[in-house]
């Protein structure tokens, strides 16, 4: 097969700009904002899958896709943070409020402690905040801005909370 011959399908070459421009997403996000049946929508991302031009990650609710050679393993592994309501906050709120404590996190977000908690652990885990040791309480910072502000910046229009809005960043 030709390079590119499997786009040639008008359906298949959308899904997959939209994919470029839209890294993350899970298949119910592409159905919904494409307007394409979510079976076609599965069935051309498997396609897509089993030629090695899409990669999927999977985490325990999602699965998630984004095109092969476009981006790195690290901006993958970000992208999956930010395609996510409760992190995407976390992460907006420190940019706006460095070194926040986790209650002052919790209290914004409107979401429990040990939620809050969870999700702070796994950014933390994949290198996207730090801590910061302040005597007795621990406070949280964005750890690469540049990154968080290229990613948002570049694939800005497809970051939206669990109503479907799109996020401001001020």
């Amino acid at each position: 097969m030709n390079e590119g011959e499997y786009l040639d399908l008008e359906t298949r070459g959308e899904i997959y700009n939209f994919i470029t421009q839209q890294p993350g997403l899970h298949p119910d996000e592409i159905s919904k904002k494409m307007n394409i049946p979510q079976g076609s929508i599965n069935y051309h991302l498997g396609y897509l899958k089993k030629l090695g031009v899409l990669i999927e990650i999977s985490d325990d609710e999602y699965a998630r896709y984004y095109v092969a050679k476009k981006i790195s393993e690290r901006e993958r592994e970000m992208l999956h943070l930010l395609r996510q309501d409760i992190p995407l906050k976390i992460i907006m709120f420190l940019l706006m409020n460095p070194e926040a404590s986790w209650i002052n996190i919790s209290r914004h977000l409107k979401r429990h402690p040990k939620t809050v908690s969870f999700h702070l652990k796994k950014l933390i885990a994949t290198d996207a905040i730090e801590t910061i040791s302040n005597g007795r309480e621990i406070r949280y910072a964005v750890k690469n801005e540049e990154d968080i502000f290229y990613l948002l910046n570049e694939y800005g229009e497809g970051f939206s909370d669990d109503k479907g809005n799109y996020l401001e960043i001020l």
